[in-house]
């Protein structure tokens, strides 16, 4: 990764972005102690510690910071639920800190979330409908034009798609209206697992098993 992060989850503190999810700067709720579903753990460096940091997951794949320090993920829907009258779409999230994102069931029983408007559940950042939640990149270099920077791009496996997030301040959290950036035409095959961005790209690059795609 070219834009000094080592990995897809956080801010290097050797490269000066040190992420307070990550240095143990925000404490957790102290009642949060098992997980409701899929959770987001943050793990100590030598491995001594955990705690969860936020949970009500389904099936997220990958997660990245902005240079706030907040927390972006795309959560999966249940596809074998897209005829039924409670299919959950998959959805954008801003991460909220020891609360419970809205998926509360397991194994044979997840065909079910709470409701955004429901007090004890986190609303989606946006609902994507159908597809398979793979990368999740939140743009911070500076080749591409300027109403890129800051926003999020994710990637649907299933439709071979990388959305586009602009991430919009309001109150404590954010408001988006998501675009699609990139998608294949005619018999293309492209199933992007993975976005990263690199200084030689003006905009984000999307792999598939055995092959790389550059966009520039």
């Amino acid at each position: 990764v070219a834009d000094d992060r080592r990995h897809q989850g956080g801010f290097s503190p050797e490269h000066g972005k040190s992420n307070s999810f990550l240095d143990g700067k925000v404490p957790v709720p102290e009642f949060l102690k098992a997980p409701i579903a899929g959770a987001l753990v943050r793990i100590s460096p030598d491995f001594s510690r955990s705690e969860i940091v936020a949970n009500g997951f389904r099936n997220p794949y990958d997660f990245d910071f902005n240079e706030r320090g907040d927390v972006f993920t795309y959560d999966s829907d249940c596809e074998r639920d897209y005829f039924l009258p409670w299919y959950s779409p998959c959805r954008l999230y801003h991460v909220r800190l020891g609360q419970h994102h809205g998926w509360r069931l397991r194994g044979h029983e997840r065909s079910f979330r709470v409701p955004d408007h429901m007090p004890e559940t986190v609303p989606a950042l946006a609902d994507m409908g159908r597809g398979s939640p793979t990368g999740v990149l939140c743009y911070h270099a500076g080749n591409f034009p300027k109403r890129y920077h800051g926003g999020l791009f994710v990637c649907d496996w299933t439709f071979g798609r990388i959305h586009h997030a602009p991430l919009v301040r309001q109150g404590d959290g954010y408001v988006t209206k998501t675009e699609v950036f990139l998608e294949p035409i005619g018999t293309a095959g492209f199933a992007p697992t993975n976005t990263v961005s690199a200084p030689q790209l003006a905009a984000p690059a999307g792999g598939f098993p055995g092959q790389n795609i550059g966009v520039e």
